[in-house]
Protein backbone atom coordinates (compact mmCIF):
# COMPACT_ATOMS: atom_id res chain seq x y z
CA UNK A 1 0.00 0.00 0.00
CA UNK A 2 0.84 3.80 -0.90
CA UNK A 3 2.00 6.22 1.97
CA UNK A 4 -1.11 7.41 3.76
CA UNK A 5 -1.87 11.05 1.29
CA UNK A 6 -2.29 14.45 3.30
CA UNK A 7 -5.47 16.35 2.30
CA UNK A 8 -3.16 19.02 1.01
CA UNK A 9 -1.50 15.99 -1.35
CA UNK A 10 -5.52 14.57 -1.48
CA UNK A 11 -6.50 17.74 -3.11
CA UNK A 12 -4.13 17.63 -5.89
CA UNK A 13 -5.48 13.72 -6.92
CA UNK A 14 -7.66 13.81 -9.87
CA UNK A 15 -11.12 12.34 -10.33
CA UNK A 16 -10.63 8.89 -11.58
CA UNK A 17 -7.52 7.60 -9.25
CA UNK A 18 -7.29 4.46 -7.54
CA UNK A 19 -7.23 5.03 -3.62
CA UNK A 20 -7.20 2.69 -0.20
CA UNK A 21 -8.69 3.15 2.83
CA UNK A 22 -5.44 3.24 5.54
CA UNK A 23 -7.87 2.56 8.36
CA UNK A 24 -11.37 1.25 9.10
CA UNK A 25 -13.92 4.35 8.58
CA UNK A 26 -17.13 4.60 10.59
CA UNK A 27 -20.04 6.21 8.87
CA UNK A 28 -22.39 6.20 11.56
CA UNK A 29 -25.27 5.28 11.14
CA UNK A 30 -24.34 3.75 7.86
CA UNK A 31 -21.87 1.59 7.59
CA UNK A 32 -18.30 0.80 8.55
CA UNK A 33 -15.73 1.04 5.45
CA UNK A 34 -12.73 -1.64 6.52
CA UNK A 35 -9.51 -1.26 6.21
CA UNK A 36 -7.92 -2.08 2.96
CA UNK A 37 -11.19 -1.16 1.18
CA UNK A 38 -10.30 0.44 -2.45
CA UNK A 39 -12.60 2.94 -4.58
CA UNK A 40 -12.52 5.11 -7.31
CA UNK A 41 -12.34 9.06 -6.69
CA UNK A 42 -15.40 10.36 -8.46
CA UNK A 43 -15.53 14.00 -7.46
CA UNK A 44 -12.75 16.05 -6.49
CA UNK A 45 -14.37 18.90 -4.81
CA UNK A 46 -11.14 19.95 -2.34
CA UNK A 47 -10.72 22.89 -4.09
CA UNK A 48 -13.73 24.27 -4.27
CA UNK A 49 -16.20 26.19 -1.62
CA UNK A 50 -18.07 22.92 -0.60
CA UNK A 51 -14.52 21.01 0.31
CA UNK A 52 -15.91 17.90 -0.88
CA UNK A 53 -14.27 14.85 -2.40
CA UNK A 54 -16.47 11.60 -2.99
CA UNK A 55 -14.66 8.27 -3.59
CA UNK A 56 -16.78 5.23 -4.93
CA UNK A 57 -16.22 1.86 -3.35
CA UNK A 58 -15.78 -0.82 -4.83
CA UNK A 59 -17.49 -2.96 -2.17
CA UNK A 60 -20.95 -3.53 -2.97
CA UNK A 61 -22.59 -3.54 0.13
CA UNK A 62 -21.31 -0.50 1.14
CA UNK A 63 -22.33 0.82 -2.50
CA UNK A 64 -26.14 -0.21 -1.03
CA UNK A 65 -25.87 1.17 1.91
CA UNK A 66 -24.92 4.34 1.11
CA UNK A 67 -27.18 4.38 -2.04
CA UNK A 68 -28.58 8.16 -0.49
CA UNK A 69 -25.59 9.45 -2.06
CA UNK A 70 -25.12 7.60 -5.13
CA UNK A 71 -23.03 4.85 -3.38
CA UNK A 72 -20.05 7.64 -2.54
CA UNK A 73 -18.46 8.60 0.10
CA UNK A 74 -17.46 11.95 0.58
CA UNK A 75 -15.18 13.30 2.65
CA UNK A 76 -13.72 16.82 3.74
CA UNK A 77 -10.14 18.10 5.76
CA UNK A 78 -11.81 19.24 9.38
CA UNK A 79 -10.89 23.14 9.49
CA UNK A 80 -8.61 25.34 7.46
CA UNK A 81 -5.55 24.20 9.90
CA UNK A 82 -5.72 20.58 8.58
CA UNK A 83 -4.60 20.42 5.17
CA UNK A 84 -0.78 19.00 6.67
CA UNK A 85 -3.06 16.24 8.52
CA UNK A 86 -3.27 12.87 6.96
CA UNK A 87 -6.44 11.52 4.93
CA UNK A 88 -8.52 8.61 5.88
CA UNK A 89 -6.82 7.60 2.02
CA UNK A 90 -3.88 6.50 0.11
CA UNK A 91 -3.24 5.49 -3.52
CA UNK A 92 -4.41 2.23 -4.11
Amino acid sequence: MSKQLSWLELSAVKEGTRVVFVDSHDIYPYCVVPEGTTGIITEQGLNEIWCILSVLPDNDTIRAELKEWDGNIQFSPRNDDSWDLPSPLALA
